[in-house]
């Protein structure tokens, strides 16, 4: 469980991730290139195994966000409004 933890931890700037972590809540690597993109994940990988206090931190902050951003009543809330807005669109002529 931990080393998914430290995986999810880091995100590539990718579908929309950037807007997700943050830097105080996960770690973002390089996509330019695979070598960069390695080296990167790696080194974030070190550093959180090094550093307990990081690895509270980000996963603090990742939590609160999944629990506030991600949390059923919310998601329920957000599916019936797009449902709202697309049922009158589709009994239109």
């Amino acid at each position: 469980m931990r080393f998914i933890l430290i995986i999810s931890a880091n995100s590539r700037d990718v579908a929309g991730a950037g807007e997700i972590v943050n830097g105080e809540n996960g770690l973002k690597v390089p996509l330019e290139n695979p070598e960069q993109y390695i080296a990167a994940f790696a080194e974030n990988i070190v550093s959180l195994a090094r550093n307990p206090e990081q690895r509270a931190r980000l996963g603090a902050a990742a939590r609160k966000y999944i629990l506030t951003q991600h949390d059923w009543s919310r998601i329920r809330a957000q599916l019936f409004d797009i449902y709202d807005e697309l049922v009158p669109a589709l009994s239109k002529p």
